[in-house]
């Protein structure tokens, strides 16, 4: 691990105090690495403040998002965050820039401290300015500067699922040799078969002998909650002890809830609404098996024929956060991709860490919940083939040790 070294981070708001994986990745890294050297991180916010804890220091930047709020946040944040980066050279050994939060110019200001750069997803996203389409490809060919100067400047280039790692080099293929592809990590304190799900269970009714399928997430079309709520038909008639929690909102709730009535399982389904993160543990601990979508593969005709060749495989697909806290919390994760194998017959589920299903396929989709429902055991074995992974693969303190290898790689 690294010692008695100053790390600078450089991240906009977005990637700092969103909910996701970018949060996590930061916050985990910079509070692990603060136990034994200086950390810095600079970010922009309402108004311009610094916060200190121990070895860990937040400079703030005030946004000017009150003026323009698009312009605010592509144009005049990257200058922000790039000074600041810059009038800190003196004190900091090494920069962590997370995505094109600097684009790439603190390379050209800052020549003799290495620079590391994670990327942690594509370009642009959409519904942050949905009301200036017009605006978008002009937007995207911008942002692709900015990542292309990152990766150009950087002395190491992080990506955290094989997506990420691909589309850097469809935009640069000369960066291969600084590239390194480190997941994200999980909390497998916080997410962990040790936490009490009993409490979410009384306040909804649900019994002991309820077999609950959670999905957690946007309900929007590319999360297959649609899919789920149509096999659930089929499930409830054979299976009348099981409950489908519906966890989130978003643009499909109206017609979610319509279907539910149409097909009369309004009785054995229950929409909870959006959950805080800081919650969110406690309803996979109460929940069986956890439903979940996986993004499509760059190699759309590669087979997966298992959970676990698509987590870690030569090509691992992008995983959803949501997908590892299940794992980490020792669920069985029933996911659907386009990537899947859909031969299943005979297939020894209970050796793999979750179920890879395809997507599109209603009667596969509905016999695996009916199996995993009717047999406690095989979601127990499962569960903790899923836990072990998680803790011995994806766990942020794994994160941190690969991360900070990397540092020392540099600094040598």
């Amino acid at each position: 691990m690294l010692k008695n070294k100053s790390i600078c981070f450089i991240a906009d708001p977005r990637l700092l105090y969103g909910i996701g994986g970018s949060k996590m990745y930061i916050n985990s890294l910079a509070h692990a690495l603060s136990k034994q050297n200086n950390v810095y991180i600079v970010t922009t916010g309402d108004r311009k403040e610094k916060r200190s804890s121990n070895n860990l220091d937040i400079f703030i930047e005030k946004d000017m998002r009150n003026i323009a709020s698009h312009l605010s946040m592509y144009f005049i944040e990257p200058l922000q965050l790039t000074k600041k980066g810059v009038m800190l050279r003196n004190e900091v050994d090494i920069y962590h820039i997370n995505n094109y939060s600097d684009f790439g110019m603190i390379g050209y200001f800052v020549k003799n401290k290495p620079i590391v750069v994670t990327i942690h997803g594509y370009l642009l996203r959409k519904h942050q300015v949905k009301n200036l389409k017009w605006f978008h490809p002009f937007l995207d060919a911008y942002l692709s500067i900015g990542i292309k100067n990152s990766v150009k400047n950087a002395d190491a280039i992080i990506a955290v699922d094989g997506e990420v790692y691909k589309w850097i080099l469809s935009l640069d293929k000369d960066v291969h040799k600084k590239m390194y592809l480190i997941q994200n990590g999980v909390d497998i304190k916080r997410f962990s078969p040790s936490v009490n799900g009993n409490e979410v269970r009384e306040r909804y009714g649900i019994s002991e002998e309820e077999v609950v399928i959670l999905a957690a997430c946007r309900f929007s079309p590319e999360k297959c909650v649609e899919e789920l709520v149509i096999a659930m038909k089929r499930v409830l008639e054979n299976c009348t002890n099981a409950r489908l929690l519906l966890v989130g909102n978003g643009p499909l709730e109206s017609k979610l809830k319509s279907l539910v009535n149409k097909l009369g399982i309004q009785n054995k389904t229950i929409f909870i609404g959006p959950v805080p993160n800081e919650n969110i543990q406690e309803y996979y601990a109460a929940s069986d098996i956890v439903f979940n979508t996986f993004v499509q593969s760059s190699q759309p005709d590669q087979i997966r024929y298992s959970m676990l060749e698509a987590l870690a495989g030569a090509d691992p697909i992008s995983t959803s956060l949501s997908t590892v806290e299940a794992m980490a919390s020792g669920k069985v994760v029933v996911a659907l991709t386009k990537n899947a194998n859909s031969n299943i017959k005979g297939y020894n589920f209970d050796k793999d860490v979750g179920v890879l299903l395809p997507y599109g396929n209603l009667n596969i989709l509905s016999d695996v919940l009916i199996t995993l429902i009717n047999s406690k055991e095989l979601r127990e074995k499962i569960g903790a083939n899923a836990r072990e992974y998680i803790v011995k693969n994806r766990s942020w303190d794994r994160v941190v040790e690969e991360v900070s290898s990397i540092y020392e790689s540099l600094m040598r």
